[in-house]
């Protein structure tokens, strides 16, 4: 079964996608955002100053296919200096919005408006052990772990032991 609602001389049916990214709740400027639909060419743009994007599906035609799409939003990339040198830069965002993406959004016909919320991974997490040792370094070194079983002083019929420190 051949679909041919919305083609209009080899272009398919877009609809308009514009929002705002923001990474850490401020703007992200100067990012790549991607939409790729699950079946012909992607849309793409690039993030404003004050985060803001507007996709194109090819020069001088604004928006996306309608349908389901992946999107990826990335900062990582090449730019050239004055002196033409070639500068890297960094990817500021995760790979959960990029290379591994699992951001999907279905863009219907007409306006379309999907701003992106983006929140960085932790930069380090604490080791597994760290957080026993906290916790152990909070009481002072006893031996209740070994002694639990035992009964109390007060529970003892005679006394024999010495009598436990109270904290």
């Amino acid at each position: 079964v051949i679909s041919v609602a919305g083609c209009f001389r080899g272009t398919p049916e877009l609809g308009t996608v514009t929002g705002t990214i923001t990474l850490d709740g401020k703007p992200l400027a100067g990012a790549e955002v991607i939409f790729q639909p699950t079946g012909g060419s992607p849309s793409v743009a690039t993030t404003d100053g004050a985060g803001h994007y507007e996709l194109e599906y090819a020069r001088d035609k604004p928006g996306a296919i309608v349908g389901s799409h992946t999107v990826r939003i990335s900062t990582q990339t090449t730019t050239t200096d004055e002196s033409g040198n070639e500068i890297q830069v960094p990817q500021r965002v995760p790979q959960k919005y990029n290379f591994r993406s699992a951001l999907r959004r279905e863009v219907k016909p007409g306006g379309n408006q999907f701003d992106f919320k983006l929140e960085s991974e932790p930069e380090t997490e604490e080791p597994p052990d760290a957080e026993p040792e906290g916790e152990q370094s909070d009481k002072p070194e006893t031996k209740t772990d070994e002694t639990a079983d035992e009964p109390s002083e007060a529970e003892k019929p005679d006394g024999d032991e010495p009598e436990a420190k109270q904290p």
